[in-house]
Formats: C-alpha cells, structure tokens, sequence
C-alpha cells in the first residue's frame, strides 16, 4: 500500500487510511478467504475516495500490479485478460469491504499522525521528534495496534520512541506527560512494544492463502502457479530451467518505478 501510493503521488494520510481498512477488514474476515493484494488495492482505492485524492481504478490496479510483478519477479502484461480479471476483482473487494463495515468507514478511520503533530506542539517538542514520532507511526500501521488501541494512545506511543530514540527528555511532572493525552502507561508501553517488533522481523514476503485464485498475475498455465510439489524449486522460488539456482530477478528501485509508470502512462492525475 505505502508503494503503490507513493507511485500514485497520493499524501501519506491516503496510505494511513488505506492500511486501517486493511487492518480493520482482516479483523472481519480471513486472509484464506480474500487475497491480500486484492483487498490491499480495493482498500487503496477506497481511501483515495475518503480522503479527497480519488485516483481511477485503472490506475489503482496498475499500480498494484507493476509491484506484484516486481515482486513475484514476472514480466509485466497490461493486455493480459488476467490483468483485467484483477480490475473486476478489486471492485467486488472494495463492495465487500464497504458492507463490512456497514458504509460507515469514514466514522472508523481517525488517523494518530493528524494528534501527533498536536500533542508535539504542546509538549514544544523539536522538529527531529515530530519528524521521527511520524516516521514511527508510519510502521505502526504495518501492525494491528490500529484496531487494537485508541488513536491518542497510538500518537503518545510513536513521541515515546521518537524521544526515547533521539534522548529528549520530556516532561515528568507535576504529571506524568502521557496522563495529558488520556493515555496510561501499559497501553502505551504495549504500543511501543509491537512497533519495536517490526523492526526485528523478516521483510514480509507474499504469499497467497485465499482458497480461489490468487491476483492474476502471470498466466495460469505458468510454473508461478503449478503447486509447490510440482515446481522445481519446492515453492521456495523461481530458479532456471538448467542448474535449478535461483534468478538473478531484476529488482528495480523506487524511482525506475516511477519512471517505468510515467512511461507507460499508468497515473493519471488528470
């Protein structure tokens, strides 16, 4: 999500939205039941809708698809009829979602970064902290302490680690600084504690637990999609068809991928 919406020129608070409704929808229903990649573009295109930035779904998709296929290592088809397929796919993602959450979403999502930029001004915090709280908050949103704790709480704990991280002292008394905020201690000790986590896991790596098929991707027929006991790599990941040592997968950066979207004219921000 935070790739495709920095391909989509759209503001971090799109990306935060975005990833909430993710959170909030897997807290609903099974990640074996819908794909992740499908509902992380329905959930994307949702939120470009909330937070006044819409983008076409056309865009959206492709979008998602140049990354999937960055990521699964696969050439990249926008005439495929798979590709089509994954268009008609996020529609019906983005319908589930919204009757999941009874068409109220824009109750649901109260981002902590709009409360971070508050309580740092209340507390005369220096910008180094802002900027630090922020990027913080930014990994919170990989895990589900967004659904787990209040806003305020999420906001307290990212200005916990960003002072703790930078050795700025904050204020003790006559109370506690976080009592300011209505945040208690153990709930933001607990907020700390899973944000630091995502920091001593393995990047995350897709794998597709849905019981239909997963994002269209390469054509069916492919050995991407044959099951793990009948590739020659066991599932592990792609290898050439002579020694079975893995390919050497092209693996663009960040900025080749924007270029590669100009090139081929997948934004439109008409």
């Amino acid at each position: 999500i935070q790739q495709a919406g920095i391909l989509l020129r759209c503001r971090q608070v799109v990306m935060v939205s975005a990833q909430i409704i993710l959170q909030r929808f897997y807290f609903r229903k099974s990640l074996m039941s819908f794909d992740v990649r499908r509902v992380a573009a329905a959930a994307l295109l949702l939120a470009t809708k909330l937070e006044e930035q819409p983008r076409k779904l056309t865009s959206v998709a492709k979008c998602v698809y140049v990354l999937a296929c960055r990521e699964d290592g696969i050439s990249m088809d926008l005439s495929s009829p798979q590709f089509l397929t994954m268009k008609t796919e996020v529609i019906r993602v983005e319908r589930h979602i919204l009757r999941e959450m009874g068409f109220a979403i824009g109750q649901l999502l109260e981002p902590p970064h709009k409360l971070v930029l508050q309580y740092a001004a209340v507390l005369e915090c220096p910008k180094e902290i802002t900027q630090k709280a922020w990027g913080f908050l930014n990994d919170a949103m990989r895990t589900t302490v967004c659904c787990q704790f209040e806003p305020n709480i999420i906001a307290v704990a990212g200005i916990s680690l960003a002072a703790r991280t930078l050795e700025f002292p904050l204020p003790q008394e006559p109370d506690a600084w976080w009592e300011i905020f209505d945040a208690s201690y153990d709930e933001v000790v607990a907020v700390c504690e899973r944000v630091w986590q995502v920091y001593n896991q393995r990047p995350p790596r897709y794998v597709n637990l849905s019981k239909g098929a997963g994002m269209p991707i390469a054509s069916p027929t492919s050995s991407f999609w044959a099951p793990a006991s009948e590739r020659s790599d066991g599932g592990l990941g792609r290898t050439d068809s002579v020694g079975g040592k893995p390919q050497d997968l092209e693996n663009p950066s960040l900025d080749r991928m924007n270029e590669m979207m100009d090139e081929k004219e997948l934004v439109d921000l008409t």
